[in-house]
């Protein structure tokens, strides 16, 4: 009986071993492929913060340098699409009266002092998805009629406790 020697020295690899090492190689690819994808959605996500946050920055400043604003309403607009290249942006507003020197349930007198507030929504729209963030803040002015009644039916304090 003659015994075959197995010739290992001629070299090469193994369909096991290459099945194997392609595999891995895959798996690798796709991990890598899945951190690149999650590293854009972060990078995105981002981008929209800080972009509705300038954005929110400038109506808010325009919002409160506007005295007669209407009370009480929404006020809602679109920003002009070159303040977000590739998005449709908006935001809506409203102002109410916030807080007087009169104790609840008493209304302000008419030419005292007062603080509104600013409530500011600010959203954008991505490939049919809205992201809206909320911001406010306050200033001080003077009550007039209107405000009056506006704090007479709830406005203001007692609007918090809401």
């Amino acid at each position: 009986m003659i015994r075959r020697k197995r010739r290992r020295e001629a070299g090469g690899f193994t369909l096991l071993e290459v099945l194997l090492a392609m595999t891995l190689m895959g798996l690798v690819i796709v991990g890598a492929f899945s951190a690149l994808q999650s590293s854009v959605n972060t990078e995105i996500r981002s981008q929209d913060a800080d972009r509705i946050a300038l954005l929110a920055k400038r109506q808010m400043d325009t919002l409160l340098l506007e005295p007669n604003l209407p009370k009480g309403q929404v006020l809602e607009g679109r920003f002009p699409p070159e303040w977000a290249p590739g998005l449709e942006a908006g935001w809506r507003a409203t102002l109410t009266p916030y807080e007087s020197a009169a104790m609840p349930p008493q209304a302000p007198g008419v030419g005292s002092r007062m603080l509104e507030r600013v409530a500011l929504e600010v959203w954008i729209r991505r490939g049919g998805n809205e992201r809206v963030e909320r911001f406010e803040t306050f200033r001080s002015a003077v009550v007039t009629q209107p405000d009056a009644l506006l704090f007479s039916r709830g406005a203001g304090f007692g609007a918090l406790q809401q």
